[in-house]
């Protein structure tokens, strides 16, 4: 009886071994349809699309749009957000530091176009700024050249102190700005995608470093225009050593500042149904 029990277990075991290397595959009757997520933490450009051929494409001259079989986006990332260094996508979900063919890209160290501009951490080094704003390195042409921005050329360096430079990178740099000390018509903020060049609105302004903002700085004697109130006007007077004296004056009651004549005239009162 004991090697009749043992049989038949072996009999099973068997049995059970052999239906379980014979299991077929049933394929699904209908097919499952999964609807996608939806994507929007990622800017992508509609002129993009999704490539069926290839899951991993890009999303826009700066992102990776990831697809489906049915064409649809189903995620994505911007390069930056991998690799600061390699911004731009140029084909097959692949991230690089120079934008695609046709991908015209402005860069943030052009504020304008058609213009020179430093290059904040190498005074030995400006980047022109084409009519898309895409920034073209360009080197010094001697180790003691330095550029010089008010007056778009090169000049000699003559002390260390000649050389102002902005390093991003270092530690605690990140979302500080600084006024850009060779020309203070400028400013640099350190983004956490790199350096960013802004120029004030108004050619008499400079930057402020503790305002952060862009101000009227006195660059010789007279009077001036007062942003947005013409009943007052700046005054500047010189120190004696080199610098101004920038003050605030205000017109008479029923007078106000005329910018051509750099005074105060009396106001013209407004015709009546004007």
């Amino acid at each position: 009886m004991k090697s009749l029990g043992v049989l038949v277990a072996l009999c099973a075991f068997v049995a059970v071994q052999g239906f379980a290397q014979n299991i077929p595959i049933v394929k699904p009757s209908k097919r499952t349809v999964v609807t996608p997520p939806v994507v929007d933490s990622v800017q992508f450009d509609p002129s993009f699309s999704c490539d069926p051929e290839n899951r991993i494409t890009c999303g826009s001259c700066s992102s990776v749009m990831i697809c489906n079989y049915e064409g649809n986006k189903v995620g994505g990332y911007d390069c930056s957000s991998v690799d600061p260094s390699r911004p731009y996508c140029i084909g097959n979900g692949i991230c690089s530091g120079t934008p695609a063919d046709g991908c015209n890209v402005k860069s943030d160290l052009c504020p304008t176009a058609d213009y020179f501009y430093p290059v904040p951490s190498n005074c030995s080094e400006l980047v022109y700024c084409d009519d898309k704003q895409t920034a073209i390195k360009i080197s010094s042409p001697s180790s003691t050249a330095i550029f010089n921005y008010a007056i778009q050329s090169w000049t000699l360096r003559v002390a260390p102190s000649d050389c102002f430079q902005i390093n991003c990178e270092a530690a605690g740099q990140l979302d500080k700005w600084y006024a850009y000390k060779p020309s203070p018509q400028l400013s640099i903020y350190c983004s956490s995608q790199g350096p960013m060049t802004f120029v004030c609105a108004n050619e008499a302004d400079v930057f402020n470093e503790a305002k952060k903002t862009c101000e009227f700085a006195c660059s010789k004697e007279g009077n001036f225009p007062y942003p947005g109130d013409s009943s007052q006007y700046y005054f500047c007077l010189s120190d004696g050593k080199g610098g101004f004296q920038k003050l605030v004056n205000a017109c008479l009651s029923g007078f106000t500042f005329d910018s051509d004549a750099k005074k105060c005239v009396k106001s013209t009162p407004a015709l009546p149904g004007a």
